[in-house]
């Protein structure tokens, strides 16, 4: 049965792909992603399927993990494609779009299935790789911009990741998951691994493409992005950071201590932005950092593994969902009829990620907090890091009102009804996985800290807006130094850098003259006459 599952999960997106029918139809998106939706929720985990002729011979299924993830981006792309279907008119050449949505689509089902490295490693390659279509939009040259910026973080993604899992195999002795890792890992393999999928989840310092490109993406585009393809960053670590046996505490005190400051550093990074979709990356590194910290915990307490990857896979499918809905009702803003309604559903989401109780945003953090309940000072920064959450999540509520009214958004009121539609999905599904818990005042006085403080900020006058608000651009200190690079370089031309080199070369490589008495230098043994001196005598 998972052998016919996964088929129609695979090929149903290429067959619509070769057919071409991408071209011609809106709703084409839909009946690429549609079928994959509804296999997945029919899929058996721990079934392997065995495909000899795939690759070399790839193994396919799915797991604890995946069980989740598969089913939630399943239903992200097919959730965006029905957007597209309503949306797409404004878009130049949308069928160019269709085609590197369903690309990106089809490799992340593909490293969602897969059951070995190489299998998981071409999915996440053409997932990747695919993306830049997808922030690329013809005729607008900031969408090109960050298309580039994006490739080229992608690209060094995909070769830090690539040997990574090459050293990897080379020590497990084998490319099927799980991995049966014999002791002590290598610290060179695990930090390439640490770097390939931390540029994917915008850890501090690889994060520079992410805020670009989601404020240049479509809707669509965003959409997918911050809810199914980073996604894919967590499940590598996950699947490829050795989580049981032997501790690895000084990479797992490294992931630890670079996720905590990711966690605070999108925050006050993402305070003083100005625009929605760029708050919302921000937010996203925040988020994603805090579950790669958990991670790096796991890797130094194994004990507490099995509870803390529960605690991120519930975690990871509730910022999935909430954050594609986010980026889906933010098109209703601009559209006078819908207004009132997008904030009433954008406030809503917001709470949800700071953990509102009932909201999937406090079951998900409350998992997390019971897995690392003996590590004290742990729970104290989760807790500032949700007053943090609050704060950001008002600002972007701030911005949003700012925005004006204008010519009504193609499907703004269809985006509001799909973001409605993920939200119930994300509490249906994980109501399933943590009863509902009593309300806890504890729980909820970090909310109402960063509600006060974001109160007194909105009204504080708007001259005190404007000096506490600095002017950082989007990526911050990786393309404030790109940008200092770029214009020491423009002090100089090509043409004088190549003299400058050519004249300190061969300064270097010349012998040091000797003098000599009758009139003439002498190098290698070889007198050379002199100049004349004509000057006149003073």
């Amino acid at each position: 049965m998972n052998g016919l599952l996964s088929s129609v999960i695979l090929m149903v997106p290429l067959l619509v792909l070769l057919s071409g029918i991408y071209r011609r139809y809106s709703w084409s998106l839909v009946a690429a992603a549609a079928p994959p939706l509804l296999a997945s929720w029919w899929v058996t985990p721990g079934e392997i399927l065995s495909v000899n002729w795939l690759l070399l011979g790839s193994f396919l299924g799915t797991n604890a993990i995946t069980q989740w993830l598969l089913p939630a981006s399943a239903l992200i792309w097919t959730a965006v494609g029905v957007h597209h279907a309503r949306a797409y008119k404004g878009e130049m050449d949308p069928s160019r779009f269709r085609l590197f949505f369903i690309l990106a689509m089809s490799g992340n089902l593909l490293l969602l299935l897969a059951q070995d490295m190489l299998t998981f490693y071409v999915g996440f390659a053409l997932m990747g790789l695919a993306g830049y279509g997808l922030v690329f939009r013809p005729g607008s040259t900031r969408a090109r911009v960050a298309a580039n910026i994006y490739l080229r973080w992608t690209i060094a993604g995909e070769l830090l990741l690539f040997s990574g899992l090459l050293s990897l195999a080379q020590q497990a002795g084998s490319t099927q998951l799980p991995l049966q890792l014999p002791g002590e890992v290598s610290t060179i393999t695990l930090l390439l691994l640490i770097a390939g999928f931390g540029i994917k989840i915008g850890m501090p310092g690889l994060h520079a493409w992410m805020p670009g490109a989601y404020s240049a993406s479509s809707t669509a585009g965003s959409a997918v992005f911050s809810g199914a393809m980073a996604n894919a960053g967590i499940l590598g670590l996950l699947q490829f950071m050795p989580l049981q046996g032997t501790p690895h505490t000084t990479i797992g005190t490294v992931l630890l201590a670079m996720g905590l400051l990711g966690a605070f550093y999108g925050i006050l990074l993402g305070l003083p932005q100005r625009g929605p979709k760029v708050i919302l990356a921000y937010s996203s590194i925040s988020q994603l950092s805090t579950l790669a910290a958990m991670i790096g915990l796991a890797m130094i307490r194994p004990e507490l593994a099995p509870a803390l990857v529960v605690a991120i896979t519930v975690y990871a499918t509730h910022h999935g969902l909430t954050k594609a809905a986010l980026f889906l009702a933010i098109d209703g803003l601009t559209d006078p009829k819908w207004r009132t309604i997008a904030l009433s559903v954008l406030i809503l989401l917001s709470l949800m990620l700071a953990g509102l109780p009932f909201t999937t945003g406090a079951i998900s953090k409350g998992l997390i907090k019971e897995a690392v309940e003996d590590t004290s000072w742990l729970v104290s920064l989760l807790t500032i890091a949700t007053i943090a959450t609050t704060l950001l999540m008002t600002r972007f509520i701030h911005v949003c009102l700012q925005r004006r009214t204008g010519p009504a958004a193609l499907a703004s009121g269809f985006g509001i009804g799909i973001a409605l539609s993920l939200i119930g999905a994300a509490h249906m599904s994980l109501y399933l996985a943590a009863p509902l818990q009593p309300v806890d005042l504890y729980a909820i006085w970090p909310l109402l800290v960063a509600m006060a403080l974001a109160l007194g900020f909105i009204l504080l006058p708007q001259s005190a807006h404007k000096r506490l608000q600095p002017t950082i651009p989007k990526g911050d200190l990786p393309i404030l130094l790109a940008r200092t690079l770029q214009r020491l370089i423009g002090h100089y031309s090509a043409e004088q850098v190549l003299q400058s080199l050519q004249r300190t070369f061969k300064q270097g490589i010349s012998p040091e003259p000797t003098a000599n008495p009758k009139g003439t230098r002498e190098t290698s043994g070889t007198p050379i006459p002199s100049k004349p001196d004509n000057r006149p005598a003073p």
